[in-house]
């Protein structure tokens, strides 16, 4: 389980492409991961499938292995050498969660239409799937690449 609030962004150095799956490796900038650990990588609950301890700055470089299911449904189909991707750790029980509930379990793809700056805070507004749009209610919440955002309102 994840909160939806975006610990550290870090940039992809390298992704290996196979037929129908990748591995993306970064510095994540986190010490103390451990093979097996869950890790939101752009809100996909992804696992630490190689692990190259490193000291701060940049932390541990880390491999993910990202599979078909994965690739057809999330933003890191897309993902380049040199782009950046939003990381959280997973939630520790006991701890306090200042975002939302978070599975890691990506439903889908929105396409953003528009990104507007209104008196310092952001306006997005997303086309979602029919599929997935009959989901969302007014002040619900939503994790767009990992960020946990309460939604406004919605139309049709």
């Amino acid at each position: 389980m994840f909160s939806g609030i975006i610990e550290k962004t870090a940039k992809i150095t390298s992704i290996e492409k196979g037929e129908n799956s990748s591995t993306l490796r970064f510095a994540t900038g986190f010490t103390g991961l451990e093979m097996g650990e869950s890790v939101a990588v752009n809100g996909v609950c992804l696992t630490v499938a190689e692990l190259i301890p490193g000291p701060l700055p940049p932390g541990d470089t880390v491999a993910f292995y990202v599979s078909p299911e994965t690739l057809s449904r999330t933003s890191l189909r897309t993902a380049t050498v040199g782009g950046r991707v939003n990381l959280e750790r997973s939630l520790r029980m006991n701890a306090r969660n200042s975002g939302h509930v978070v599975q890691g379990h990506v439903d889908g793809l929105a396409e953003c239409t528009r990104l507007e700056e209104i008196s310092g805070s952001w306006l997005l507004e997303f086309n979602l799937p029919a599929s997935l749009a009959r989901y969302t209610i007014e002040k619900g919440s939503i994790a767009i690449d990992g960020v946990s955002l309460t939604i406004n309102s919605c139309t049709e």
